[in-house]
């Protein structure tokens, strides 16, 4: 199964993952396995989604502008809005199972994360008065592809549609 998990933005943070049957001394288990975890302008995340269905399922970080955010996002075109949108289009368009997540999510996913084995580093994590220090992937780079990475994550371990949640959901071999 082939998923790929979007932090939607004007750059946007991209995670591919697949989830793949591994045999080890005959015992078959599921295996995630990260091709990718970067960031992607716009266009880049169009490409990767333009043409026949490639991924078995899309999972979208939710857009919304609370009030108190309202005045910083003033006379701003909404990027994040934008690449949401043109996201449900191309997922619509391909017939590709399209996931949305609440940005809240991330704390708990990266939980899981920590506790199925991932490689954590401690960071500065959060916005705001949301702030705090914890763990995060230990990848390179800006923050949008690790969120992008615990949306996928949490997605893998908690949604019903998920080959480790689902025993009819398809796997890549």
């Amino acid at each position: 199964m082939r998923i790929l998990a979007i932090d939607p933005g004007e750059s946007s943070g991209v995670a591919r993952l697949d989830v793949v049957d591994v045999s080890k001394l005959g015992v078959v288990r599921k295996e995630i396995v990260p091709v990718f975890v970067r960031t992607f302008d716009q266009a880049g995340v169009y490409a990767e989604l333009e043409g026949p269905q490639f991924y078995d399922a899309v999972v979208l970080e939710e857009f919304r502008l609370f009030p108190w955010m309202a005045t910083y996002q003033s006379f701003s075109e909404l990027p994040t809005v934008e690449v949401i949108g043109v996201v449900k289009y191309l997922c619509a368009k391909n017939d590709t199972p399209l996931y949305v997540q609440r940005a809240d999510i991330k704390k708990e996913a990266r939980s899981i994360a920590e506790a199925t084995g991932w490689k954590m580093k401690d960071r500065s994590l959060g916005s705001g008065k949301g702030k705090y220090r914890g763990p995060d992937f230990d990848y390179p780079g800006p923050q949008h592809p690790r969120d992008a990475l615990a949306h996928g994550i949490y997605w893998i371990y908690r949604h019903r549609m998920s080959p480790l949640k689902n025993a009819d959901a398809e796997v890549t071999s």
